[in-house]
């Protein structure tokens, strides 16, 4: 029995790995193969290379007696990245699995299932973690003098934190689901947990070969600060490093806090998994404001992107970056004049162009409109028993594609008057080129989408992230951008960046028209077949 759990508990944990999620069939034996393939060479060499070039780096630690730091450092990197790979995996699969009902109603002890969803956590966090220890532990293995005490510590150690692992996601798993049950909108914090840690990623890979190099040069001192005020730390590091004593003291202190977690979680178990899941609602009345027809669509498409963390994630990052580059210039004024017309001595309507070709490849990251005829699904019946036309449905679908493209797209262009401070015309094609290419690509999108549309997709991320019509829309515009620039540095000095600026905007605007037209004609007969 626990054998079949587990094998069911697997499958779950890497069923993007044999199920297509466009169609929720199970993939051919060589597209599992290719899926494994592609997974292994990711996981192993991409991340397992570049951990591997982390752990030499910190190799010179091992030379001057410091085995301990470079364990502690190695350690608390495979401990970070095994509870950010499981803890999510500990909210879904343990505290709210979906099945945790129908499991209970069969003849299963519940400490079986409860086993079973442990393992499947445990090998989740080990598997993430490993990826950063194991080669932490070969660099260790070739640079440093071995004995018999410092091979078994190193690979205790390894066992070690994975047990930790599994505790520190547990305890974490049962938090994020205890909060999550008392949020409204879940998908606007899981994209705000998102971003942070996007953010996180990439402050630390720019900025990771600096704080490499800084913290090796004081490293004694740091070590010095970390024995006198956290001596736990240092106790674990020379646990890895080979010292028998410590590994004792640690062991215990994990073998503790596992044994605690389990009872407690034997105790309370049922009532995670069934008990706080059945929700009580308590009628209250109200009254309900009637809405017109355009604003009551265009609601509905908000309510859809905002109750999904993966719409918003893969489909509207255009508008948080427009925003933060507005931001940005405007920390930045006197920096970007200096740069641009001093340093680089650009003149005014150069540097007005570039300025509208940068914020018009940011409004290339905003696909809203793409997906938005695919994301209903099997339920398009529903929009199409109503007593809407077509083409006031896809009118709601373009409009929220503009209002969360364009509207941040005026606030960096306001800003970038203030840093070009550019002539009345240019300043007027600054504004009036963005709009247009957004509602341009707005349209573009959305015929792309009734062309090729896909409504028996099994996950929206099928639709919203892996979509042919995605790849299409973001690398055509920007191929579309990149010729321009080309043409703009031809043409420009026969024509003058006006003419071509006007030219673009001309052609910018005959094509929308000419898709306007599509879409109300044949695209709005396409959506009512559908």
């Amino acid at each position: 029995m626990i054998k079949a759990l587990l094998k069911k508990q697997l499958l779950e944990l890497n069923q993007t790995l044999f199920i297509n999620r466009k169609t929720g069939k199970a993939k051919s034996t060589a597209s599992v193969a290719g899926s494994i393939a592609l997974f292994a060479i990711l996981m192993i060499v991409v991340l397992g290379g570049m951990f591997t070039s982390l752990a030499l780096s910190l190799s010179s630690l091992l030379y001057v007696d410091m085995a301990w730091l470079y364990f502690l450092i190695i350690g608390m990197i495979a401990i970070a990245l095994g509870i950010f790979g499981s803890v999510f995996n500990t909210y879904a699969s343990l505290y709210l699995a979906k099945d945790n009902d129908l499991l209970l109603s069969l003849p299963i002890p519940v400490h079986k299932i409860l086993l079973v969803r442990l393992l499947g956590v445990y090998l989740m966090g080990a598997f993430y973690s490993l990826i950063v220890y194991l080669p932490g532990v070969f660099v260790y293995l070739f640079v440093a003098p071995q004995n018999v005490a410092t091979v078994f510590s190193v690979f205790w150690s390894t066992v070690l934190i994975t047990f930790f692992i599994l505790i520190l996601s547990c305890i974490l798993g049962w938090v994020v689901a205890k909060v999550s049950k008392k949020l409204k909108n879940k998908s606007f914090i899981t994209v705000i947990i998102s971003i942070v840690l996007i953010a996180a990623y990439y402050f630390v890979y720019f900025k990771a070969n600096t704080m490499i190099s800084s913290f090796l040069e004081h490293a004694q001192e740091t070590g010095d600060t970390i024995r006198g005020k956290i001596y736990l730390l240092y106790l674990i590091g020379q646990a890895a490093a080979g010292h028998l004593l410590p590994l004792l003291v640690i062991t215990v202190l994990i073998a503790i806090l596992f044994f605690v977690t389990i009872a407690l979680m034997s105790k309370s178990f049922l009532k995670l998994s069934v008990i706080e899941n059945i929700s009580k609602t308590v009628y209250k009345e109200k009254k309900v404001k009637t809405k017109r027809l355009g604003t009551a669509l265009l609601g509905r498409e908000f309510s859809r992107l905002f109750s999904s963390a993966n719409y918003m994630l893969n489909c509207g990052m255009g508008t948080l970056f427009l925003v933060v580059a507005a931001i940005a210039m405007i920390f930045n004024v006197r920096v970007i004049r200096n740069v641009c017309f001093v340093q680089m001595e650009f003149s005014t309507d150069l540097i007005a162009a570039m300025a509208i070709g940068a914020i018009c490849i940011i409004m290339t990251m905003n696909d809203l409109s793409t997906p938005s005829v695919s994301l209903e699904g099997k339920h398009i019946w529903l929009i199409q028993s109503l007593p809407v036309s077509p083409w006031e449905v896809l009118q709601s679908k373009l409009k929220l594609h503009i209002i969360l493209t364009d509207i941040p797209a005026v606030l960096c262009v306001a800003v970038a008057w203030i840093v070009v401070r550019p002539s009345l015309i240019f300043g007027i094609l600054m504004l009036i080129i963005p709009l247009m290419f957004g509602i341009l690509c707005a349209c573009a999108g959305l015929a792309l989408n009734l062309k090729n549309p896909n409504l028996k997709w099994s996950s929206e991320t099928a639709v919203v992230k892996q979509g042919v019509n995605i790849f299409v829309m973001m690398f055509g515009g920007w191929v579309v951008l990149l010729a321009l620039a080309g043409l703009y540095i031809l043409l420009t000095r026969f024509i003058g960046d006006i003419i071509f600026l006007v030219i673009c905007l001309a052609v910018m605007t005959t094509a929308t028209v000419a898709l306007m037209k599509w879409l109300k004609c044949r695209g709005a007969q396409i959506f009512a077949q559908l």
